[in-house]
């Protein structure tokens, strides 16, 4: 056999595309790429960005801080890999470890992490600075739309409770200036007493309200008040008041020719009678209340109340 033959089949010879030789840089380049893979600042930048941008709603300044900090890392990356590079050989490419490889070619890990960080801030919505500028537009129409709806309700609520309780004292002073004039029957003073009856009922209304007043004989408990009797006194039919005749004193009441009160239908010309062989049975009285309100905040226009009571005066025996 010749001495100089080489068994290429041997499994223990080195492959002859790689020859077994170590260089003492070898081993520098093998404890850089332990500390590479040990510690990779482009993982601080990753983990920087899912802390800080991963919702992306984070403050623009400190975006800006993470940029420079990115920076940073990456020159400090850089250098550390061009020092392990100065140390061994420079065409030693095999024994090089390369930081990432993508379909087998080696990425520059400064590169890497921008285009990281770029992936991540370059996504639809993903701009914190654009989306602080969206929520405040939000912010702007929800409130514009709502604080409108928001007084509309309130208001409403307030005037919806003010005319309910118009409505409720309309009714009341109506009934109770009716009960007074059934009782008072055909005493010369009656309307006189209803109209202080009505003033007290009437007195949660706000003044200058008050718009008719009407005292009429009615034709049964269902009658409604004749439409002259609203502008004024109606000779044997009704008597007609204001609110400033609220405040006339007693000694102008007594159907006094002079003054237009009570003298239309006089009070000693209501039928009290209870029996019908003597001229019975006794009238119905009828008294209409008529208010005019307007609305607190404007929302709701003018609104005209009214309510009518018809009762039978009581009977007194004759």
């Amino acid at each position: 056999m010749d001495p100089h033959h080489v068994d290429h089949d041997h499994d223990d010879a080195p492959a002859a595309d790689h020859p077994a030789t170590h260089h003492p840089a070898d081993d520098h380049l093998d404890d850089a790429a332990d500390d590479r893979d040990l510690h990779d600042p482009c993982d601080d930048v990753v983990d920087l960005d899912d802390e800080h941008l991963g919702a992306g709603d984070h403050h623009p300044d400190d975006i800006a801080a993470d940029d420079r900090r990115a920076d940073h890392l990456a020159a400090l990356h850089v250098a550390a890999h061009d020092g392990a590079d100065d140390d061994g050989p420079a065409d030693d490419d095999h024994d090089r470890p390369a930081d990432h490889h993508h379909d087998g070619a080696a990425v520059d890990p400064a590169r890497r992490m921008i285009s990281a960080r770029r992936a991540r801030t370059s996504t639809p919505n993903g701009s914190a600075a654009r989306r602080v500028r969206r929520d405040r537009g939000a912010v702007l129409t929800e409130t514009a739309l709502t604080i409108p709806l928001f007084f509309l309700i309130v208001f409403g609520i307030i005037e919806g409770g003010l005319l309910f309780r118009d409505r409720l004292t309309t009714t009341s002073a109506a009934h109770d200036a009716a009960r007074a004039a059934t009782v008072s029957g055909d005493e010369l003073s009656a309307d006189r007493h209803v109209l202080d009856v009505m003033q007290d009922s009437s007195a949660p209304l706000p003044d200058g309200i008050i718009e008719r007043i009407v005292v009429f004989k009615a034709s049964g408990p269902g009658a409604t008040v004749p439409t002259a009797c609203l502008t004024g006194g109606v000779v044997g039919v009704c008597n007609s008041y204001t609110e400033a005749d609220l405040a006339v004193d007693a000694g102008s009441f007594g159907c006094q020719a002079d003054k237009d009160l009570d003298r239309y239908w006089c009070p000693s010309d209501r039928n009290v009678i209870q029996s019908a062989a003597n001229g019975g049975p006794p009238d119905y009285i009828g008294v209409h209340f008529v208010i005019r309100r307007s609305s607190v905040s404007g929302i709701i226009p003018i609104t005209e109340l009214s309510s009518t009571k018809v009762l039978r005066i009581e009977p007194r025996d004759r």
